[in-house]
C-alpha cells in the first residue's frame, strides 16, 4: 500500500492529488472537471416530476 493513498484522488486509476470535494468523493482538478461535464449533461427533474434540460 502506498503512503500517498490518504492524499490520492478518489477516482479509480487516477494518480492525481485530492483538491476538490464532489458528490463522488475528494478528487483532483481534472476529475472534478470531468464530473462537472457529466453533471451538466444529465437532465434535471422538476418538482412536478417532469424532466427538463439535458442534451437530447
Amino acid at each position: 500500500m502506498s503512503g500517498n493513498s490518504l492524499y490520492s484522488c478518489d477516482t479509480p486509476d487516477c494518480d492525481g492529488w485530492k483538491e476538490v470535494i464532489t458528490p463522488d468523493g475528494y478528487v483532483c482538478e481534472d476529475c472534478a472537471a470531468e464530473l462537472e461535464q457529466q453533471y451538466e449533461a444529465e437532465p434535471e427533474i422538476a418538482t412536478d416530476g417532469s424532466v427538463q434540460g439535458g442534451s437530447a
